[in-house]
Order: structure tokens, then sequence, then C-alpha cells
């Protein structure tokens, strides 16, 4: 067996997080460009990169696999915006994202960009914290921050 108990960073910006459920909606963007999916702790630094767009971002917490059902409010975010990016400390192969994109297939939802951001095992050969793990995956607050200027501005 296998357990991993990661920490993540505040929901800060959030004013609050909806109790466990196997979807929650974060933030609900008045007027989203893009579409946020996530799974854990890493979720923390996607909130805090956002911060300075939030009312720009629809962003969504997974929190069960397999997925059940893709609500349909989730749907139509990504049908309207395009963009898609999925965020998991995952491999890509048989991670959130790929269960994800599946699913909307199946619902013919199509996706212009998908920005999938995920573990990318030990690139520099060297072991370290979870922090720079998260940084060598380029899933630290810096880096989603780069994503989110590149989308957003």
């Amino acid at each position: 067996g296998y357990l991993r108990l990661g920490l993540g960073a505040p929901l800060g910006p959030l004013a609050s997080v909806a109790p466990f459920s196997a979807w929650r909606h974060l933030n609900a963007a008045a007027k989203p460009r893009v579409v946020v999916v996530g799974i854990g702790p890493v979720l923390g630094n996607a909130v805090l990169a956002a911060a300075g767009h939030l009312p720009s971002v629809d962003l969504w917490c997974v929190g069960e696999l397999p997925l059940s059902t893709v609500p349909e409010a989730l749907c139509q975010a990504i049908a309207n915006t395009g963009t898609l990016i999925c965020i998991e400390e995952h491999y890509a192969h048989g991670g959130m994202a790929g269960a994800l994109l599946l699913e909307l297939g199946r619902a013919g939802i199509a996706i212009k960009r998908l920005v999938h951001l995920c573990a990318r095992g030990y690139p520099s050969g060297t072991y370290g914290s979870q922090e720079f793990h998260r940084q060598e995956s380029g899933l630290d607050q810096q880096s989603l921050q780069r994503w989110f200027q590149e989308l957003l501005v």
C-alpha cells in the first residue's frame, strides 16, 4: 500500500470552500476565460497563483477518483471558454486529466487549448521535499502564475 499526505497552501483569496464532495466549484467566474480543474493539495498553489485573475478563472476541485459524472456547469464553462488547465501531482498517464478528457469526449465537449500540469518524475535525478518536487514539475506557485499570465494577459 501507499499513502501520501500532502500539504496544500491556504485558499486565502477564496471566501469559503464548500464541504467535501466528488466535485467542488471553488470559484465561479462571472465571465470565465479559462477553466481550471485540479485534484489534491496542489490546488492551493493554483488559487494563490490565480489570485489576481479570479474574475476570469472558473476553478473546480475533483474530490474522488474514479470520476463521477462531470457537472453540467463544468461542461458548459469548458464549452464556452475552450481552454482547460488540468493540475495534478500525478503522472500524466493514468491521472485525473486523462479520465476527465475521456468523460468530456464522451459528452462531445470540444477543447481548443489544453494545458496539463502534472508530475514529471525526477528530472534532476534528486529527491527532496514536496515543494522541491512541485518546482521541478512546474506545480509551484510561481510556475502556475506564469501560466495564468500567458493565458489571461
